[in-house]
């Protein structure tokens, strides 16, 4: 709809083709209208007739405004030239992968009326722990956005499950099964976009009470419990994936579990083994230079640099540690720069 609504503003109205109109007969016939009876237009027929002729609204409502790509806001925005708006969002939930461009065409749509913003500063969803730990995803997908407080706590920590035995599909059943028998409402399972046809499979035997959906699925979606299943691939999956892990980590009401990947690579640059352990065992990625991380990488890696990932208390390392301990499920966009000294170094394999 924004497409053709474009091609309009840019083309213009398409002009009607001109047909010419056979001859009816019964036109011949005179005072044929005053046998044949006029049925008036009813009132649902004509509010749709006005609405399809409607191009400009006294007051327009967008919600989930952070997901609106710029076509779509100059689409809004031919409507609403004169109106009042409400706009309601959570730009830490866009899936675009450019805010700031979406951010320039709302600010177009919007013109120079005088604006007033208020911030919701509350979490009721979530539980402190679950709370807690999205925080730190979210410090790292948009550095300085303050996450909202939640108000209750349950005391149950979220759960880091590693895969046993190298089954993926066994360690997410197994999982979603304990977690049916905690909880008395639904069980979400959230994967990777390109996991979803695969992850129902894993889940049939389970019932209704369980849903396996992707990671752009999730979002506006809320469950008793959660299962992120690999969540290094959810981040991996395009520029704003460390939001989209965001918002599936703050789906759960009660308890949530994180899966850690199988250990097998998934990632668009094909790098297998660019990122190890330290002594301690944990995980750590292999020192590189933050210039050279692509333009719509991660903006926390572009915020903080190589000195994000190098420093031993920095947050990155921690991050990828604790949402997936397997070393080789971290982002390869976080690992662009460093694919290159660590082939040198032999510790690279492209597949």
């Amino acid at each position: 709809m924004a497409l053709l609504d474009e091609l309009q503003a840019l083309l213009g109205t398409p002009a009607r083709p001109k047909r010419k109109r056979e001859m009816d007969p019964l036109d011949q016939l005179s005072g044929l209208e005053e046998l044949m009876p006029q049925r008036e237009e009813t009132q649902w027929e004509r509010a749709e007739r006005l609405a399809a002729e409607r191009t400009e609204y006294a007051h327009v409502i967008v919600d989930e405004a952070q997901d609106l790509t710029p076509m779509q806001w100059r689409m809004v925005g031919r409507r609403g030239r004169h109106a009042t708006w409400t706009i309601v969002g959570d730009p830490a939930q866009s899936s675009w992968s450019d805010p700031d461009e979406a951010a320039a065409a709302r600010d177009e749509a919007l013109g120079s009326r005088p604006r007033r913003r208020f911030t919701l500063t509350v979490n009721y969803r979530n539980p402190a722990e679950i709370a807690e730990l999205a925080a730190k995803v979210l410090a790292l997908a948009m550095p300085g956005m303050e996450s909202p407080s939640a108000v209750r706590s349950t005391g149950v920590v979220p759960r880091f499950e590693p895969v046993r035995d190298g089954d993926l599909a066994a360690t997410v059943r197994a999982e979603a099964r304990r977690l049916l028998a905690e909880v008395d409402g639904t069980v979400g399972v959230v994967v990777a976009m390109d996991r979803r046809a695969e992850a129902r499979g894993w889940l049939a035997e389970l019932g209704e009470r369980v849903v396996a959906l992707g990671s752009l699925e999730a979002k506006g979606l809320e469950y008793d419990a959660t299962v992120v299943v690999s969540p290094a691939e959810i981040a991996d999956e395009s520029p704003a994936g460390l939001r989209v892990l965001y918002v599936a980590l703050t789906r759960a009401t009660q308890q949530l579990t994180v899966v850690s990947g199988s250990g097998t690579c998934r990632t668009r640059t094909g790098c297998r083994t660019c990122c190890g352990t330290d002594r301690a065992g944990r995980g750590r990625i292999l020192p590189g230079r933050g210039a050279g991380v692509p333009a719509r990488g991660p903006s926390a890696f572009r915020q903080h640099g190589a000195r994000g990932i190098t420093s031993p208390g920095s947050l990155l390392p921690w991050y990828w540690h604790r949402l997936d301990p397997s070393p080789r499920a971290q982002p390869s966009s976080l690992r662009a720069t460093t694919c290159r000294e660590a082939s040198m170094a032999g510790r690279c394999h492209s597949t």
